[in-house]
């Protein structure tokens, strides 16, 4: 179980390095040894820890725009926990319905599916989630309403997060981009709420 979870971290850090492929592969090996050991063995922790390396080896496989390899990691990755993600196990984060949930939504936007991120972004209930989470989930929400041009949509979820976490919504990359993306292509007088956030995040 300990091993699994290592597995999951490494193959985030070779996520972050784009090396994508890698990240899959080292999360597809492990999982396939623990598998045998669920029907014996199982537990919540062992169980969170084998589902987790399917989201992980998913989120990677979309964003190598790998189709395949996305869809055959989802029926193993629904292996989830019944209850919130808001309780790690002690080897990290809950493979539970919510995370499942979320990480489908990731995979949909990283391949280009934003009808579908965009359907679920609304159904995902991240009232358990710890606070870090619940903004990531909201930058992805936003970044899916803004594909379907729903930009004051998206403003408003980043306004909303960002009275949770000022700092992460300041700085985390994907959301600058988001908002840099509008800036450059906006028309005409901007909202005040507009220019409040790029303000938040020092655009202007």
């Amino acid at each position: 179980m300990v091993l699994g979870s290592l597995f999951r971290s490494v193959a985030h850090a070779l996520h972050a390095t784009r090396r994508l492929w890698a990240g899959v592969e080292l999360t597809v090996a492990p999982a396939d040894v623990l598998q045998p050991l669920l029907s014996s063995r199982a537990d919540d922790a062992l169980l969170s820890v084998y589902g987790s390396l399917f989201l992980t080896s998913a989120i990677a496989a979309s964003r190598a725009e790998d189709r395949s390899t996305t869809s055959r990691s989802s029926p193993r990755r629904r292996t989830a926990l019944p209850g919130s993600a808001a309780t790690p196990t002690p080897c990290g984060p809950r493979s539970t319905p919510t995370n499942v949930a979320i990480h489908r939504m990731t995979s949909a936007m990283e391949l280009g599916n934003v009808r579908v991120a965009v359907d679920l972004g609304p159904r995902v209930d991240s009232s358990g989630l710890p606070v870090e989470r619940k903004v990531r989930h909201a930058i992805e929400t936003a970044r899916a309403d803004s594909a379907r041009n729903r930009r004051d949509n998206a403003l408003g979820v980043l306004l909303d997060a960002e009275q949770l976490a000022p700092e992460q919504i300041k700085h985390h990359a994907i959301n600058r981009q988001l908002v840099l993306s509008w800036l450059r292509n906006h028309r005409g007088p901007r909202s005040v709420l507009f220019d409040e956030l790029t303000r938040q995040l020092h655009l202007v």
